[in-house]
């Protein structure tokens, strides 16, 4: 199921974010052979790393495109956005450990996805140079200051109809996507 919060389901809005998402889920899980040879993915990253350290058991981590260090400056009226850059943000699910990665809270940590997100989010320029949906996210995110800048804002002459009134058009945005996923054996040592 795909779900989209913020009230952004049938926009141009939400189906750029998608497409965006579904490459991203693409690339980690090392279904864009066209990206073999210039990113890592955490399919290949976590296999390698199950291989050194006997790690038993599945692994998962999820994958989600974020503003990195945003910086929205706001003051009397006027907003004012002074960085921002797209990252990728990873979280560990349930999966196999070795000992030596079960953390204070008896969660295991995931150093492959904790690496991609790292190079991914100083790579992110680049991937958005193959993939324009990613280029796209930018402007997306941009959009999204804007609007925490007018939300901000105790003066908003003129922004009525654009925050209540104005059409915005329906484009149509999945509600289901087949599920992605990649399964190898690991050899361990």
């Amino acid at each position: 199921t795909v779900r989209f919060a913020g009230g952004i389901e049938d926009t141009q809005f939400g189906a750029d974010l998608l497409e965006a998402d579904v490459t991203l889920k693409k690339l980690c899980l090392d279904l864009l052979p066209d990206a073999r040879s210039s990113f890592p993915s955490y399919f290949r990253l976590s296999a390698e790393h199950a291989a050194r350290h006997g790690i038993t058991g599945p692994v998962s981590s999820r994958f989600w495109f974020v503003p990195a260090e945003p910086g929205l400056a706001s003051r009397e009226g006027v907003s004012a956005i002074r960085r921002l850059r797209i990252g990728v943000q990873a979280e560990a699910l349930g999966q196999g450990t070795a000992e030596s990665e079960v953390g204070d809270r008896g969660l295991s940590a995931d150093p492959p996805a904790e690496s991609l997100s790292i190079t991914l989010t100083r790579r992110c320029d680049e991937l958005g140079q193959r993939y324009p949906e990613v280029a796209r996210l930018k402007g997306l995110f941009a959009l999204v200051a804007a609007a925490e800048g007018i939300r901000l804002s105790t003066d908003r002459p003129g922004m009525e109809y654009w925050i209540s009134t104005y059409p915005v058009s329906r484009v149509p945005t999945a509600r289901q996507y087949d599920l992605l996923a990649k399964e190898g054996i690991v050899q361990t040592a």
